[in-house]
């Protein structure tokens, strides 16, 4: 939760920077040293699920890995910080990216899910949210069509499914709208496409399908 709580705050980053050194040189430091051990057991390839805050050694990797978000702040400069990626001359991969379920949600990309006000209880949102499954779905779509021209080598969707931000059709206690799940969850009932999951698909889940069975 500390190390959380200083990337939030710059002035917490700025002075762990100075009591402690740079971050990325500790952070480096101790990947390498996890990689050396994981190879005394692990021969397969390895890589790091890495932010894109951080300046990783990728000549210990053998794949760049990288959560890449696209959100308002860049937007317009997304497609040219993947493409630096590849500088490495390694394989490239998006471990993680996604997007919530309402609109707006697009434009905040890794940090949609902070809508959601724990402090009460039951949780519910912060506020007047408009559900839109299909900003989630048009949000996958397109990053896809993105990491597809650039030959990325793989992309992995945050994420099936998020119990704990279950769906409600009182939009104030909607969780899901704050989940980055392809299905919406039930607390209380299934499905109707799968009868036996606590679960029904949304758009994306759809959208994702049709799209793999055409690339």
């Amino acid at each position: 939760m500390t190390e959380c709580k200083t990337f939030m705050k710059p002035w917490r980053l700025l002075k762990s920077t100075i009591l402690k050194g740079s971050f990325h040189k500790r952070l480096n430091a101790f990947l390498s040293k996890a990689v050396i051990t994981i190879k005394e057991h692990f021969h397969g390839q390895l890589t790091y699920a890495s932010g894109p805050w951080e300046n990783v050694d990728w000549d210990v990797f053998d794949i760049v890995g990288i959560d890449y978000y696209r959100d308002a702040l860049n937007y317009k400069s997304y497609r040219e910080k993947l493409r630096a990626y590849f500088k490495h001359g390694k394989p490239v991969v998006v471990l993680e990216f996604g997007c919530c379920t309402y609109k707006g949600a697009e434009s905040k990309g890794g940090y949609g899910w902070a809508i959601v006000d724990h402090s009460k209880t039951p949780k519910q949102l912060k506020g007047d949210f408009i559900r839109d499954e299909n900003i989630q779905a048009n949000y996958l779509i397109e990053l896809l069509d993105i990491f597809h021209a650039e030959k990325v080598n793989g992309a992995f969707v945050f994420t099936f499914v998020m119990p704990s931000y279950p769906f409600n059709e009182n939009a104030l206690y909607d969780l899901d709208m704050a989940s980055y799940s392809v299905v919406k969850t039930y607390t209380d009932q299934n499905g109707m496409t799968y009868k036996d999951m606590p679960w029904e698909p949304k758009k994306s889940f759809f959208a994702l399908a049709e799209y793999y069975a055409k690339h």
